[in-house]
Formats: structure tokens, C-alpha cells, sequence
């Protein structure tokens, strides 16, 4: 059984926009567009407050990768670990699957769609507009220090702010 780690040559971008930037996985959203110095540090004074509004949107990670002889294996899975959180995945153009849960691992068999050569694409769609959605059908009433909704998505609940910490969604 063999096994390729596919945490190298990742780039991404804001869906609709031209500009790829450098990404790395393991990582997030906040941590490649810091990186890329395209937002302020979000744990430095109210910084946290002006790029939230990054969760509006959708953002595209996308990686190539090769395959030696893919042909000869038997089967072949992607697996993913902890996609944070709303996302949908393709392999060479095909359609894998939607994740809504950052706390599990998500496994496609890949085997009829692996080249040589391949693409991998995964779309993080905006939690933000996620949970407002939950949050009109439900009418669910969480608590002051979070974004309404935020119990309908299966993500780290932390990562909505708390009494303590920074709200990064």
C-alpha cells in the first residue's frame, strides 16, 4: 500500500478573481492571505473586526500533483482531514463530493479519475452565508458572543468567537 501526502504545490484565490497566491496545506484562508500580505495580523488590536468580512466569500484552493503508474493500483482513496468546513471537491474536472463538517475525515475513491498528471480543486464555500442560511430556516437563538446560526455548522465553535477569543470564521 502506498501513500502520497499532497500538502505541496497549493495555490489559491478568491473564487472569480484571476490572481493565484501561494497557499500551503496544512493551513487556512487567514493563514495564506497573511502570509501573502494581503491582511493585517488579526490577533493585533480590533484587526479581526476588517477582515472577517473575508468569509463573505468563496475561495478556491488548487494543487498538481502526479501519480506514478496509476494504472497499477488496485484502488486508489483521497482522503481528506479536517476541511474547515462548507467545501466541494474535484479530481480532474469531476465532481467528488460537499463536506459540512470540519470533524471528520472525508474519503473518494479516485481510482477511475487519477492521470498521470492531476488537478485537485477544493472550493471553501463562506460560512458566514452558511450559518445566515441555517439561521433564516431555523431561527435558532445561540448566545450574544457569536454569529446567529453558528450551531448549525459542523466547525469548530471557537472559531466564532467566544468571551476570550478572536472570531475568525
Amino acid at each position: 500500500m502506498g501513500k502520497l501526502e499532497l500538502k505541496d504545490n497549493w495555490s489559491m484565490r478568491r473564487t472569480g478573481e484571476e490572481n493565484w497566491r501561494e497557499a500551503r496545506v496544512w493551513g487556512s484562508v487567514y493563514t495564506d492571505l497573511l502570509r501573502n500580505g494581503e491582511i493585517p495580523d488579526p490577533y493585533w488590536k480590533d484587526n479581526e473586526d476588517q477582515i472577517c468580512a473575508l468569509m463573505e466569500a468563496d475561495y478556491e484552493y488548487r494543487s498538481r500533483f502526479t501519480a506514478e503508474d496509476p494504472e497499477s493500483y488496485a484502488r486508489v482513496f483521497l482522503s481528506f482531514e479536517g476541511l474547515d468546513t462548507v467545501a466541494d471537491i474535484w479530481l480532474n474536472g469531476t465532481y467528488l463530493g460537499h463536506a459540512e463538517n470540519m470533524h471528520r475525515t472525508w474519503d473518494y475513491e479516485v481510482k477511475e479519475y487519477l492521470k498521470k498528471d492531476n488537478v485537485l480543486q477544493v472550493i471553501f464555500r463562506s460560512p458566514l452565508k452558511f450559518i445566515a442560511r441555517a439561521y433564516e430556516k431555523y431561527k435558532n437563538i445561540g448566545n450574544d458572543d457569536t454569529y446567529e446560526g453558528f450551531m448549525h455548522l459542523r466547525k469548530a465553535h471557537y472559531m466564532f468567537g467566544w468571551d476570550w477569543g478572536v472570531s475568525l470564521r
